[in-house]
């Protein structure tokens, strides 16, 4: 941030520099993450049960909406059918 390449905010005349400096560190500070090991914490069977059951809900809710996009149409043609603008 002070090098003197010709973008750099010290070059573009940027004069808050040191406090975006310490912003950037805070930042670092507050997002240095620790990896948790869900699996071995829930234990490894359940864990890919759960992510199993959820890849199989998710299957479930795209076949649904598909159905209902299919009742969708349906209702709207017979609606129209019969005269309702709709």
């Amino acid at each position: 941030m002070r090098g003197k390449a010709r973008n750099s905010p010290t070059s573009r005349g940027i004069v808050d520099v040191a406090s975006r400096e310490l912003r950037l560190q805070r930042f670092e500070i507050w997002g240095a993450v620790t990896a948790i090991d869900l699996p071995a914490i829930a234990g490894v069977d359940l864990w890919n049960s759960y992510w199993e059951k959820l890849a199989q809900i998710e299957g479930m809710m795209r076949d649904a909406q598909a159905s209902a996009t299919i009742i969708r149409t349906k209702i709207q043609s017979a609606l129209n059918k019969d005269g309702d603008p709709a």
